[in-house]
């Protein structure tokens, strides 16, 4: 299997908006599905082989007001969450990783903390994706790229229990 590069691009633009559109953005961003910056709460165990991605997720995350360790491996989260078991509200893990793949990994540490919820995360095709179950359709599976919104909304509403 042929491994992908994997970017996330960051974009700022300053936007030109009427009084009526800036009023309906205020509305929107009152709204409890999409909870404003600093209201995390919990604590979340992101692995991602990748450096960069998984720096970015802990630097976004954190800045949300969550408590985020962050593994480069399997071995070093399921080191991670036997020191927490109790502490980890989130699992937030790559599908395809080298040692052993997301969907395992995320059985194991529910095994050793059995109210860890699990975000999936990936930008492999749905073809390479299958051998996996049908995650592309799951509640849990953000497809990279994701925006910064994206990822905050999924990982609030998987710790507060909303449906996504």
């Amino acid at each position: 299997m042929k491994k992908q590069k994997a970017s996330i691009e960051l974009r700022s633009q300053a936007e030109k908006q009427s009084p009526e559109s800036k009023k309906k953005k205020s509305e929107d961003s009152s709204s409890p599905d999409k909870p404003s910056r600093k209201t995390g709460k919990g604590s979340i165990l992101i692995v991602e082989d990748e450096p960069e991605i998984l720096h970015f997720c802990k630097i976004i995350l954190e800045q949300y007001g969550y408590t985020v360790f962050a593994a480069l491996t399997p071995d070093e989260a399921i080191g991670i969450i036997e020191q927490h078991t109790d502490g980890i509200d989130l699992l937030l893990t790559d599908v395809i990783m080298p040692e052993m793949n997301g969907c395992d990994l995320s059985k194991k540490l529910v095994s050793i903390s059995p109210h860890l919820k699990t975000l999936f995360m990936s930008g492999f095709p749905a073809d390479v994706l299958a051998q996996y179950g049908n995650l592309r359709k799951s509640l849990n599976f953000i497809e990279k790229p994701f925006t910064i919104s994206e990822l905050q909304s999924f990982v609030h509403n998987l710790i507060n229990n909303k449906e996504i």
